[in-house]
């Protein structure tokens, strides 16, 4: 099932309890500061002060801000997946991205692992990082190591999409979700007998 917007709210209030909390925090210091050592407030020192908080706060909420925007617009893109290889399953945050046209050479559809979850499926023997795929990226054409995982499974719907011996390619870090997926793989009706490969 994709992770519905229903979250919102909840980093909605989030975001405000932040916000108010980094507010009060740094009067709260400021003062605290001014108190203690008898600081002007005309003072330079005094002016550093406020604005070094000001700017900490203002990254704080950023960030914040941005998190809670991200899930808004791109929450029904979003779903929970299991990625098995080896026998070893992991669960994981998928996003769906109708521009991911990356293929293996046998044509099917890639799922593109960020840095970190690749090497927890793998596990850290190198040894197993032997094949690679070229992909065409904005910067040019550049390497990407693929392995080959048992299965994956895609909460979206009533039934999970279940596709096996699929392709897990080795990415990048992503912002609020683990790995990269086609809508290839969420447009097959859920019919596990159909799904023996990814598409």
């Amino acid at each position: 099932m994709p992770l519905t917007a229903k979250t919102n709210f909840k980093k909605g209030l989030l975001f405000l309890t932040v916000f108010y909390f980094f507010t009060f925090l740094t009067g709260g210091t400021i003062t605290a500061v001014y108190t203690a050592f008898r600081l002007d407030y005309s003072s330079k020192t005094s002016v550093a002060l406020m604005i070094l908080p000001c700017i900490i706060i203002l990254k704080t909420v950023k960030s914040v801000v941005r998190y809670v925007i991200f899930d808004a617009k791109e929450n029904k893109k979003t779903v929970l997946c299991e990625l098995t290889y080896n026998g070893k399953m992991v669960k994981c945050r998928g996003y769906v991205d109708s521009g991911n046209f990356i293929k293996d050479d046998s044509g099917r559809s890639v799922a593109v692992c960020s840095y970190k979850l690749f090497f927890k499926l793998i596990g850290s023997d190198l040894t197993k990082l032997k094949d690679r795929i070229t992909v065409d990226g904005v910067s040019g054409k550049k390497q990407m190591f693929i392995v080959k995982a048992d299965l994956i499974k895609i909460y979206y719907g009533e039934k999970p999409n279940i596709f096996y011996n699929v392709t897990v390619g080795m990415g990048k870090e992503f912002p609020f979700f683990d790995i990269l997926l086609s809508d290839r793989f969420i447009e097959v009706e859920n019919d596990v007998d159909v799904k023996k490969v990814a598409y």
